[in-house]
């Protein structure tokens, strides 16, 4: 099993004292002769002669914590041999059966354990009441190995780490006393993300064993063949897809980044040390641009020293006097500075927000980190929605997350976009009320949602896009509450054209957003929708509802007028940028039943480009942005036609809008309008 440790030994060397050692401690041989003491001394060379970092990780530990924590590791290092270098694979599902056999005596105090790993481990079980499933579940893991040598998805290899990584986190957690449901899901984040991060590190050798930790279908997404993965050096394709790799995996340190200040004592630097230790590796792998073919990316000696210097400085207090390390409030998260936070909040924008980021563009460094931050928890709203942990109730989810923001507000920040958020309320003057309403929103989809007239639907837009543009008209400087109104059709306008874009999709999710009333009076059904069916009434419905949206687009514009010079600007470029998807939807409205269509980054970044005019306080020459003409978007047309370019269905400049990382857009299709705009 590929494991989140960063230093492996090679074959010959796992080979010389794990051959010796079955065939001493194997199964049907003499039950081991030793006590306690001998059982743990085993333990101790063990885990220092065959894992060069631990002995240094365990500097930090003192007492019987260090006896439990060897124990933890002997468990894993020979469960993981007896899956990995054992031969004979029928062999090896027998060992680990035999050795999962074992968990069952940890929590009988009356049992013999006949194994030197199972007699120190079942002193650490009994004295700290260990639960038994975290090593069931690695067992899972090991055996899973054994079917599993190349993952279809993202989401199937996350949920392989459930069981590889994460019960290692949790089992460490619990030795220390340190272990609560909120610790426990930011530890699974940083071991599943070390372990990722260790599988991007590890192609080459993967490969060479027959395994392929790559998603299958993420390696489609990317044009990236088998034949690539046997080379000496990554393909481009390669390299893109193992970048885009390591931005989801920074993303996952990220939120497990709250666990570093939450923790006291001995467990923190450890802590600290692992999650910055797997930053430094995707670090590594950036610096060689995403080939780790040629040369497997390492911390090295000095990184690993720079490492320990920073954890030293933490615990002393002198951190503070570090350039880059200072916080701006004494009561923000010490694990996550503003600048961080910042910079983590624009990470996701950049990456996620595409018919959204080049409009931020616009903006002045102060608005554009706070349309960053709104962006962003947006974004982590929706995927609380769409995207939540097996087990957990997303409803009860979304409540925390409503009690997270309430509290990140009056200085008590939790995860890493709190700071930059929190910020971004203070300085702009966002009302709270607003982000509590479109975290309402979030909730309405996990019901089956149908409305009878268009007002209702309206009802569900402007809880999750047109609060959205309230809080814009905050953050742009518009006090002027005339503003409202055109706000609000802004909301209507871009989230309709979401619907519009997404009609197929979200049926196949279960979820319809346009009227019923408008169904029926096109003659159209849901099953239709749902099987693809293009009939002259489903365009009919379609032209209906485009024509509503040029509406919608026809009040938005009056908003202009009341903005100031950068946020008209971005209001141009962003509302010019989904009029236009909307017209290029127009041209053939029933290509929605095929395919989730979008603008070419090149048509975005110049209708972006052509809104400076509005940024330096010049209105520009009618027809290049303009609210469109009664006809509806005739002039966006115009003013897209010859120098950014319409693009029309097959053009090079059109393109599907790529999935996310588990096969789908991240975060649904109609909540929110920038998750789903996104």
């Amino acid at each position: 099993m590929k494991r989140q440790y960063p230093d492996q030994v090679g074959f010959s060397r796992v080979d010389n004292w794990f051959q010796r050692d079955l065939a001493r401690y194997g199964p049907g041989t003499q039950p081991f002769a030793g006590g306690l003491v001998q059982a743990r001394a085993y333990c101790q060379n063990l885990a220092q002669n065959h894992y060069e970092n631990f002995s240094v990780l365990t500097f930090w530990v003192r007492g019987a914590a260090r006896h439990h924590m060897r124990a933890v590791y002997a468990f894993s290092r020979w469960a993981d041999n007896l899956a990995d270098e054992v031969a004979d694979p029928a062999e090896s599902r027998r060992l680990l059966v035999w050795w999962r056999e074992q968990i069952s005596q940890l929590n009988r105090p009356e049992s013999r354990p006949s194994h030197p790993v199972f007699v120190a481990l079942k002193a650490t079980a009994l004295e700290l009441g260990l639960p038994l499933e975290p090593f069931h579940h690695l067992i899972d893991a090991f055996e899973r190995d054994k079917e599993v040598l190349d993952h279809p998805s993202l989401e199937e290899l996350f949920d392989y780490c459930k069981g590889s990584a994460n019960p290692v986190g949790r089992l460490v957690l619990r030795i220390f006393g340190a272990a609560n449901p909120r610790r426990d899901q930011w530890s699974d984040a940083i071991c599943s993300a070390l372990q990722l991060a260790n599988f991007w590190q590890d192609i080459g050798r993967d490969r060479k064993i027959g395994r392929i930790y790559l998603p299958a279908d993420l390696r489609r997404q990317f044009g990236v063949t088998e034949a690539d993965l046997d080379q000496t050096r990554a393909s481009e394709n390669l390299k893109a897809l193992v970048l885009h790799l390591c931005r989801y995996t920074r993303d996952l340190f990220h939120q497990g980044a709250p666990l570093l200040s939450d923790l006291e004592g001995p467990l923190a630097p450890q802590v600290k040390l692992f999650h910055d230790g797997g930053i430094a590796i995707l670090d590594a792998i950036e610096k060689q641009g995403g080939d780790t073919l040629s040369s497997r990316p390492t911390v090295g000696k000095v990184g690993k020293l720079k490492l320990m210097g920073k954890t030293l400085l933490a615990l002393s207090g002198w951190s503070r006097l570090w350039p880059g390390n200072a916080t701006n409030s004494p009561r923000e998260n010490p694990a996550v500075s503003l600048g961080a936070s910042h910079a983590w909040c624009r990470n996701v924008a950049k990456t996620k927000a595409g018919n959204f980021y080049p409009a931020f563009g616009l903006l002045p460094t102060g608005q554009h980190r706070a349309m960053c931050a709104l962006y962003a928890f947006l974004r982590v709203t929706d995927d609380i929605a769409d995207e939540p942990e097996p087990g957990q109730d997303p409803l009860a989810s979304l409540e925390a997350w409503k009690l997270a923001l309430k509290r990140a507000l009056v200085g008590e920040p939790s995860h890493p976009l709190h700071p930059a958020l929190a910020w971004s309320v203070r300085t702009f003057g966002i009302d709270p009320a607003h982000l509590e309403e479109a975290i309402a929103g979030v909730a309405m989809d996990l019901h089956p949602l149908r409305f009878e007239t268009i007002r209702e639907a309206e009802g569900y837009c402007h809880k999750v896009a047109s609060v959205v543009g309230l809080c814009c008209l905050a953050i742009w400087g518009c006090r002027n509450r005339r503003a409202y109104p055109s706000a609000i059709a802004t909301g209507y306008a871009l989230q309709w054209t979401n619907i519009l874009r997404d009609l197929r999709e979200d049926a196949g999710r279960g979820r319809l957003y346009l009227p019923l009333e408008d169904l029926r009076r096109f003659g159209v059904t849901e099953d239709e929708i749902s099987r693809g069916e293009k009939t002259q009434k489903f365009r009919q419905l379609m032209e209906f509802e485009i024509r509503r949206a040029r509406d919608y687009y026809r009040q938005a514009w009056r908003l202009r007028r009341h903005l100031p010079p950068a946020g008209a600007a971005m209001f141009t470029a962003l509302v010019g940028i989904y009029q236009g998807l909307l017209e290029h939807l127009a041209l053939l409205p029933d290509r929605v039943l095929d395919e989730r269509v979008s603008l070419s980054k090149k048509t975005k970044a110049l209708i972006a480009l052509s809104a400076w005019p509005w940024r330096l306080n010049q209105v520009p020459r009618p027809g290049r942005i303009s609210p469109g003409s009664r006809l509806g978007g005739g002039t966006l047309r115009g003013m897209m036609g010859s120098s950014v370019g319409l693009v029309k269905p097959g053009a090079l400049g059109a393109r599907k809008s790529h999935p996310s990382l588990s096969g789908m857009p991240r975060g649904g299709t109609g909540t929110g309008t920038f998750p789903a705009g996104g």
